[in-house]
């Protein structure tokens, strides 16, 4: 019964480190900075985030635009990032696309099929087989943010209008692995071997209209309840 007790013990370890982030994610949404530090409080569904968070510099607000009536996707909310937000110190600026200027600085966040990508300009990406030619260009409509060193957008799930653009330039196979089957005693033996397919990518624009500040409301606690 030992490695019992052990799992019930592993589970349990589990279960309290997940309460613990869930709790500081819920005091992060309801507290408010001040100078003697985050106070908790009891936000309204009419509350401003911005209320809340205004002293760290961060303003959130909502995108009013037209809804693309065959996509069930909420309005996004666009963040802007304080003054001085640059990136950090640690990351090689030669190096970062948000910095160096490739793709108008801008990332984005794509799902494909269970998968998610962060993508920018000029990134080559591996996916699961895709239909269609070498050369031929596919679009992927489904961008879950979008993000630059000034502001960031998140997709409720995704962002309406976006979409990263991408040309095929392989279709093609992995390396074969093999998968081996032995019983003892029974004469059961199986070799099998196997090769995914996948798809080649080079992302060529992530399109993507910023919003004007007419098209932007304050985004209130009742737009994320």
């Amino acid at each position: 019964m030992g490695w019992l007790s052990l799992t019930f013990r592993s589970f349990a370890g589990a279960a309290r480190r997940f309460g613990s982030q869930r709790e500081s994610l819920r005091r992060s949404l309801t507290f408010k900075a001040s100078e003697s530090g985050p106070d908790s409080i009891e936000a309204s569904k009419g509350t401003p985030v911005n209320e809340l968070t205004g002293a760290l510099g961060y303003s959130y607000y909502v995108i009013n635009r037209k809804l693309d009536e065959n996509k069930a996707a909420l309005p996004a909310i666009f963040i802007k990032h304080p003054s001085g937000a640059d990136q950090s110190a640690a990351v090689d600026k030669k190096r970062d696309p948000l910095v160096d200027g490739r793709g108008s600085g801008w990332f984005a966040v794509i799902a494909r099929g269970p998968k998610q990508y962060k993508v920018t300009v000029g990134d080559i990406v591996y996916l699961d087989r895709l239909e269609g030619e070498v050369s031929h260009e596919v679009r992927f409509p489904e961008v879950l943010a979008l993000g630059s060193v000034d502001w960031s957008v998140i997709g409720r799930p995704y962002v309406p209008g976006a979409e990263a653009v991408a040309t095929i330039e392989e279709q093609s196979l992995s390396q074969k692995i093999y998968i081996y089957k032995k019983k003892r005693r029974k004469g059961y033996e199986r070799l099998l071997g196997h090769r995914q397919p996948y798809t080649r990518v080079h992302i060529t624009e992530i399109r993507w209209q910023v919003p004007e500040d007419n098209e932007l409301e304050p985004l209130l606690f009742e737009h994320v309840a």
